[in-house]
């Protein structure tokens, strides 16, 4: 007794359709035209007969994702971020001490500049340690500002002392006509307790900045 399966019952009705438009075809008058469009959409629906040119069945064979490897790649990718961004963060911290050293050094060697190519006082002020960013001025003997330098929020700055203590509140220093400045000493020091300080000569009014070093190292 002959079997009857789906592949069958599709072969059957594409060649039921092939049958009633090549009917079609020959009871009206036509063109070479249409008797060409005729064969094609006979061999295409040949093709779409066959069992291996199913267009459903090749998009069911291709493979998705399963939840398996998507978790699995998830968490490689949260692993990598958590050996990855504190090296990240340390990197950017130390850049952004280094950038308000040389920036604070900047600004005291154009005070210097000024000084001594306009034979007239300068001096260099230090804005509040309130505020949430510390501001560094250069201001001219007659109260002119010429600059202003803006340091970087998470950036601590203290001056020491003439009793070897650090404080936050800095004394304006002033720059002379003859190259000289007064004496200074700063410590930047970053919310990672990283540090680095800046030295100013008072004999050539030069400023020198050290390299960046940990909490307690000398």
């Amino acid at each position: 007794m002959p079997t009857w399966s789906v592949g069958s019952d599709r072969a059957w009705r594409a060649c039921l359709n092939r049958k009633l438009i090549v009917r079609i075809l020959a009871t009206r008058p036509g063109t070479r035209r249409a008797a060409a469009n005729g064969r094609f959409l006979v061999s295409t629906m040949r093709t779409i007969s066959q069992p291996g040119k199913d267009p459903a069945s090749a998009s069911r064979r291709v493979r998705g994702f399963t939840l398996i490897e998507l978790m699995v790649v998830l968490v490689l990718v949260a692993l990598a971020s958590a050996l990855v961004m504190p090296a990240i963060g340390h990197a950017y911290g130390n850049l952004e001490l280094r950038t308000a050293a040389s920036a604070t050094a900047s600004l005291f060697a154009q005070a210097r500049t000024h000084s001594v190519y306009e034979a007239r006082s300068y001096q260099v002020i230090f804005g509040p340690a309130e505020d949430a960013a510390r501001q560094l001025l250069l201001v001219r003997d007659d109260g002119r500002q010429i600059q202003q330098v803006t340091l970087p929020a998470h950036i601590t700055v203290l001056g020491e002392r003439g009793d070897g203590l650090w404080d936050t509140e800095l004394q304006p220093i002033h720059f002379f006509p003859d190259g000289t400045s007064e004496l200074l000493q700063l410590d930047l020091r970053s919310q990672r307790q990283r540090h680095v300080q800046l030295s100013l000569d008072p004999l050539t009014a030069r400023a020198r900045v050290t390299q960046i070093y940990d909490e307690g190292q000398p």
